[in-house]
């Protein structure tokens, strides 16, 4: 423990070590480890990007997590919580097991602890008790002690998850407002995620939506927003994106097709791996997009899935499980009801109609490293 707590001080990414205590921590030896220094350690693989589903899953079983829950105190259940969600491991029996542990600790819940295990969940889409009992009870006491990246991790959660969670938005908004100016380019990308979706509140869940029918409290979270986004409106957020395989093979059918099409533009908050004309999004789900052992989107992916709706855009879902599976002629065919499904118009149409209000990238070609897609938000 105390080794990965060095690594993780000074970002040691080197893979031979890290493997090293990558199959120390999957054996039998956690289940010595305290409740304090288990959570710990997760947290450390958590943020030296070295821990996944199948390696929680193995700490978990090794470590006995469900006999020893009672043990944990209410900041390291929020630890927990946070290690599922990084790992995109939804495992709701193992989630509803640590929100009552939570739940039964209700004294002992910190600002942080709060915030943390509330954005925990949106990440893990989860809407539960638990969600319920953080923005009913718990945070609106403790809201004044919150950090900004905790408000701002707050105030997306509550634009993710199905509770009705107006109020508790702009009072973190009104808060956020006069230090807007010393947010990181996360957390100002984050408000404008949280922006469109007050702006378009379809892209809101019910409960979510229903709240925002109090007059009042829609227009604190727009004057918050607009406070937020006047002062960080010269902050340029530099995305950088990953062209996947799939995505450079899926341009070769566009072209086979002669689809007007242009990869990676932004599209409010977010940069689809592909525009087509008629306001088409096409999306290339790989992995990451889905949470571990399914085939269900994560919750970030989902959020865009709406936004970008909202926005008058149609989404065009490619997941990679069944993209792979098919032949040539079949991608194609699948390519051409797509479209025609989320276009509502004939192939023929989408084929004739120009790309236009985008530029056309400076690197047409496909490669491994990293391109910035600059875009701010537009006053």
């Amino acid at each position: 423990c105390r080794m990965v707590r060095a690594l993780c001080r000074v970002q040691y990414l080197k893979k031979p070590l890290l493997n090293a205590i990558k199959r120390r921590v999957r054996s039998p030896e956690v289940d010595g480890l305290s409740p304090r220094l288990f959570s710990q350690l997760l947290s450390d693989l958590r943020r030296l990007r070295f821990i996944d589903a199948p390696m929680l899953q193995d700490m978990l079983r090794h470590w006995r997590f469900h006999e020893k829950l009672e043990e944990v105190s209410a900041f390291d259940l929020s630890l927990l919580l946070i290690a599922f969600a990084r790992s995109s491991m939804r495992d709701e029996d193992s989630v509803s097991a640590i929100g009552r542990a939570l739940r039964q600790k209700s004294s002992e819940v910190s600002a942080s602890a709060a915030a943390g295990s509330l954005y925990a969940l949106a990440l893990l889409d989860v809407t539960d008790e638990t969600g319920v009992f953080l923005v009913a009870k718990v945070l609106p006491r403790c809201l004044g002690q919150s950090s900004n990246q905790e408000l701002v991790n707050i105030a997306f959660a509550l634009v993710v998850l199905d509770l009705p969670g107006g109020e508790l938005l702009s009072f973190a908004l009104e808060r956020l407002a006069p230090q807007a100016e010393s947010l990181d380019t996360v957390g100002v990308h984050a408000l404008r995620i949280v922006a469109h979706a007050v702006k378009y509140p379809e892209a809101l869940r019910p409960r979510m939506r229903q709240s925002f029918e109090d007059v009042e409290v829609k227009r604190r979270c727009v004057k918050g927003l607009q406070q937020v986004l006047l002062k960080t409106h010269r902050m340029v957020i530099q995305c950088p994106t990953m062209s996947s395989k799939l995505q450079k093979a899926l341009e070769r059918y566009f072209q086979e097709l002669q689809v007007p099409h242009l990869h990676e533009q932004a599209v409010g908050p977010y940069v689809p791996d592909f525009v087509l004309p008629l306001k088409i999004a096409v999306e290339v789900d790989g992995y990451t997009h889905f949470y571990a052992f399914s085939q269900r989107l994560t919750a970030k992916s989902e959020l865009k899935r709406r936004i970008l709706r909202a926005l008058g855009w149609g989404v065009v879902s490619l997941p990679h499980f069944h993209w792979l599976e098919l032949g040539h002629q079949e991608k194609l065919v699948f390519l051409i009801e797509q479209i025609e499904e989320v276009s509502q118009s004939s192939f023929s149409v989408v084929q004739r109609t120009p790309l236009e209000g985008f530029s056309p990238p400076l690197h047409r070609s496909f490669d491994r490293r990293p391109k910035g897609k600059l875009y701010g938000h537009q006053r």
